[in-house]
């Protein structure tokens, strides 16, 4: 081997090794910021019913939910296999690695044709990470539990790195790919990328030789879309009730509806569109005559465009309040025009501000990292220690508690009755937490309502039938996760396709805790469990014992031999059901028959 060659070979070890060292430090910045325990607030939403697609034996019971379309094929495919050998919790880990590790690859292979140096890229990301978190306007993210979007914006970011390069072929297909993990997300991208490519010149020239692998990208991107199209197939409205209403309106508001998101997220919006503009004005100015100029030019007008699909949808939801009709607005408002730009803006801020950096780190016509200059070294120190001080003040403030986030909302949703009923408990022991959360030391000190959650949890796995079906408290959403259990409705459980959503809209109003005159939920009656019980055909009921003031008379099944202060399992058997029937039919036929 030449000396030639050897050089070159140490040298493409060298990047590979450097490379290697990028990935583990991003992957790192990421299990800091987004690692907590699992479920994440999606992953006990999409898991479990991955879970049932490919076992369905799995709460086999009759959810609504887990038996309605699926529009993520893919990403439940995978899902639904890894859980054929591995647990929800082991399943949500590896994804979470995978999918992270994907976006540490994806993410250095853009800030690569941005010309952001190597050094500067784990804290970019870190940068991106925190702004689109603290910064973001409705609601979405790019890091964080395993799910289909979280495999789809790396490949989002592999072809926008393709384009940049002028790659476009290669950038059409990954974005095909995009697609076909979430069509919401990959078409978006698209999108903006479409609207790059006709603002050159020879975009014509360019679609003779594109036109094979933009076809190739429609191909692939159809195995996202056709489940996606069929879950939008049937009528959209069933007696006044609209599912795109119901998604826009009430499920999803937060991320849809600009007029309900809160002023902190205006406020978040109207900044990052500030420090757009500003980055835009500062490239314009100085940048132009950088090194990978038309990359991050490109990367400005990609932003831009996501910023223009969020105008688009300001002015339907504007619309509306001028007369614009309602349910076609809430038709084209479910698609989630502002989720693009919540990922992209942050994006290219934190690109446009790095940039800079890299600039002051190389010396003036030394292009190697080893020959940096002394304001350039304290620049870069500077940024690291802010990044690393912003990322532990995040870890401290959401990694650093062992409640997962699934389960924040069922821990703060507390009735007024936090008391035992005594003829429930017939022995009182204490529970130790590590029990049911095993993955935690023993001396781990967990609040005791999540720990009546995992108890109650466990105890349903392992005492009651597996097809069986549960009306469950209203406000939790990992009773499937942790009981394996089907459920008659649970809030986060939308359905994605239009019969399916209107079905739970309407069980999910029928089963509201009812109310007292003041407005303030209240436990249920007796009467009211059977009647629900006769409606959905379920014996099994897990009640949240701090809005009951009395339990009802039905048969107790748990706690009996442990104290559990939170919640209480009932059983209606099947002869008080036919009991009640029969009482039912008995007064219809007395109401029908003439008087005397």
């Amino acid at each position: 081997m030449s000396q030639t060659q050897s050089t070159s070979a140490l040298q493409g070890m060298a990047k590979i090794h450097h490379t290697l060292v990028e990935v583990v430090v991003c992957v790192v910045l990421a299990f800091v910021c987004v690692g907590g325990t699992p479920p994440g607030i999606n992953e006990s939403h999409y898991l479990p019913k991955a879970k049932h697609l490919a076992d369905p034996t799995f709460a086999s019971g009759g959810d609504l939910f887990l038996s309605s379309h699926d529009s993520h094929f893919l990403a439940t495919k995978l899902a639904g296999k890894a859980s054929s050998y591995l647990s929800l919790p082991a399943v949500a880990w590896l994804g979470r690695v995978f999918a992270w590790t994907f976006m540490a690859f994806a993410w250095l292979r853009l800030a690569k044709v941005l010309g952001l140096p190597g050094l500067v890229r784990p804290v970019a990301f870190a940068g991106w990470f925190l702004i689109n978190h603290y910064g973001n306007w409705a609601g979405e993210w790019f890091l964080g539990g395993f799910e289909a979007k979280v495999i789809a914006y790396p490949l989002a970011i592999l072809g926008l790195a393709a384009i940049l390069e002028n790659r476009w072929n290669l950038g059409w297909i990954w974005l095909g790919a995009s697609v076909a993990w979430h069509p919401v997300v990959g078409v978006w991208v698209s999108v903006t990328a479409a609207g790059l490519w006709f603002m050159d010149s020879n975009r014509w020239l360019r679609l003779r030789q594109q036109g094979l692998a933009m076809a190739i990208a429609m191909v692939i991107s159809l195995v996202g879309v056709l489940p996606a199209l069929g879950g939008l197939g049937g009528s959209d409205i069933q007696d006044s009730v609209s599912a795109a209403q119901v998604h826009v309106f009430l499920r999803l508001s937060h991320h849809l509806l600009p007029r309900s998101f809160s002023m902190q997220h205006h406020l978040n919006g109207a900044l990052l569109l500030g420090l757009l503009a500003v980055a835009t004005v500062v490239y314009r100015r100085y940048g132009q005559s950088q090194d990978h100029a038309k990359a991050t030019g490109g990367l400005l007008i990609v932003a831009w465009g996501a910023v223009g699909l969020t105008m688009i949808g300001i002015l339907i939801d504007v619309a509306m309040r001028i007369g614009f009709p309602q349910i076609l607005a809430a038709k084209l408002l479910r698609f989630y025009w502002f989720r693009w730009a919540d990922v992209i803006v942050p994006l290219a801020i934190s690109v446009i501000g790095f940039g800079w950096l890299g600039r002051t780190v190389r010396s003036e016509g030394k292009p190697n990292m080893h020959d940096i200059t002394l304001r350039g070294t304290l620049y870069l120190a500077l940024a690291w220690i802010m990044a690393c001080g912003f990322v532990f003040g995040h870890w401290k403030r959401y990694g650093d508690i062992h409640v997962p986030p699934a389960d924040q909302l069922m821990m703060q949703s507390l009735g007024p009755y936090w008391v035992s009923w005594d003829d429930l408990s017939e022995v009182s022991v204490d529970f130790d937490g590590s029990v049911a959360a095993s993955w935690l030391p023993s001396e781990t000190l967990l609040p005791q309502r999540y720990v009546d959650w995992l108890a109650v949890c466990r105890w349903i796995q392992e005492n009651t039938p597996a097809d069986s079906l549960w009306l469950t408290p209203p406000y939790q959403q990992t009773f499937k996760w942790y009981a394996g259990r089907a459920e008659v409705v649970c809030w986060k459980d939308v359905p994605q396709d239009n019969a399916a959503i209107i079905q739970w809209y309407r069980r999910l109003q029928r089963c509201k805790l009812p109310r007292q005159s003041d407005g303030k939920p209240r436990g249920w009656n007796t009467d009211e469990l059977i009647d629900l019980a006769r409606e959905y055909r379920f014996q099994w009921i897990l009640v949240d014992r701090t809005y009951q003031d009395q339990p009802p008379l039905l048969e107790s099944k748990y706690p009996l031999l442990v104290d559990n202060r939170s919640f209480a399992v009932f059983y209606i058997s099947p002869r008080l059901l036919e009991s009640s029937d029969r009482t039912t039919k008995n007064a219809e036929v007395s109401d029908d028959s003439p008087s005397h």
